[in-house]
């Protein structure tokens, strides 16, 4: 009986965490637009519309592997120099939201509001600020990413040169991306489907009627 529990509090889980990333994605991309929270907001736009065009050219074939490399890395290199503004709302955002309103909304979020389930500790005590914080900071969130690898990248977007922070962030993607892969595996597995961001936290969601 615990385990069908267990595996419909998952399936809640799946579909409140869609909820919330689309009502953050809707919340970020609006509060981007606001030219004295995002002060580079045209020059982001501009190097993602010569990224794209990058891709368009390489597509019809009107330019080579080297040539593509080249343009693709600088494009990619401005937009994360022209982006930092956004990572700022984004790790913001998601600090607030997951971490301190789910704390204080009986550890739910909007979506898990919905769907009926919250955020507890082990022994299924109302989250405390830390505990909040620090699961929220050790989740990956897809569209988004990390909180640490964009707290990283963006860091190192004003003290390396195009080509070493394009290998370096690459290699630190994929840390983070793997650690994501590994808590959604364990997620998927574990009997009482808690992910790494769980138990790092010592934290795991419940089914709540009321």
């Amino acid at each position: 009986m615990e385990k069908v529990n267990n595996i419909r509090v998952l399936s809640k889980r799946i579909s409140a965490y869609f909820i919330d990333i689309l009502f953050i994605f809707l919340f970020i991309s609006l509060v981007n637009e606001i030219r004295f929270i995002n002060p580079t907001f045209d020059k982001y736009i501009e190097a993602y519309s010569t990224y794209n065009e990058v891709l368009e050219d390489y597509m019809a074939e009107n330019i080579n592997d080297k040539e593509f490399n080249k343009l693709y890395s600088d494009s990619y290199y401005q937009i994360c120099k022209y982006g930092i503004s956004y990572n700022i709302v984004i790790i913001i955002t998601i600090l607030l939201y997951f971490g301190v309103f789910q704390k204080y909304n009986n550890g739910q979020t909007l979506g898990k509001k919905v769907m009926k389930i919250r955020v507890v500790t082990n022994d299924e005590e109302n989250v405390n600020l830390r505990n909040s914080l620090l699961r929220t900071i050790l989740m990956y969130y897809v569209y988004i990413g990390g909180i640490i690898p964009l707290i990283i990248n963006s860091i190192l977007v004003y003290f390396l040169t195009v080509n070493n922070y394009m290998n370096i962030t690459l290699v630190v993607n994929y840390i983070f991306l793997t650690i994501s892969i590994l808590s959604n595996v364990l997620l998927s597995v574990r009997e009482d489907k808690r992910g790494l961001h769980d138990m790092l936290s010592g934290t795991k969601v419940i089914y709540d009627a009321k």
